[in-house]
């Protein structure tokens, strides 16, 4: 099994989103983090050439950050998973992926510190991260045998600017 771990794009400030009254829940991706999404997809696209499924938080940001991965992967149908909604249980997430064929290749969109503490779960049965996912970035685990906390096998681990950077490899 592979997982693509991706962090949602830049989203507004926090805090100034809460002053307007709104749940943070509803915070929306920046016209910047949309671009820059848009720009980093193809890279995405170079290093993993397929998806079997496409899983996000519900969270408006990376719902959004879900939608422009689909338009790189043919329009795929996007999957909403509450555990991938910050704060989410990765126990329960790990459930749901398991129920998937051993040779799927899943997307996962979603937020830290929670997806930073997943990878370093499934690679190495830690429970804070020792990775920095940005904002937009992505990582890549494998696994040779049904997931499980520590036999992931971390493969890369990439910046936006660097998979902007691979899209324009081969443009």
């Amino acid at each position: 099994m592979h997982l693509l771990v991706i962090r949602h794009g830049p989203a507004g400030d926090g805090a100034a989103w809460a002053r307007t009254g709104h749940e943070d829940a509803e915070r929306p991706l920046t016209v910047e983090g949309r671009e820059l999404m848009r720009l980093a997809t193809p890279g995405l696209g170079r290093l993993v050439s397929r998806l079997d499924v496409l899983a996000t938080s519900p969270l408006t940001r990376a719902y959004q950050t879900a939608e422009i991965v689909a338009m790189g992967y043919d329009e795929m149908p996007i999957t909403v998973v509450d555990s991938l909604s910050s704060g989410g249980d990765r126990t329960e997430l790990l459930e749901w992926v398991r129920e998937h064929r051993p040779a799927s290749t899943i997307a996962l969109v979603g937020h830290n510190p929670d997806l930073e503490e997943l990878i370093a779960w499934l690679a190495a049965v830690r429970q804070h991260g020792f990775v920095k996912l940005k904002k937009g970035g992505a990582a890549l685990l494998t696994f040779d045998v049904i997931p499980t906390p520590g036999s992931g096998v971390l493969q890369w681990l990439l910046t936006p600017d660097q998979l902007i950077g691979l899209a324009k490899v081969g443009a």
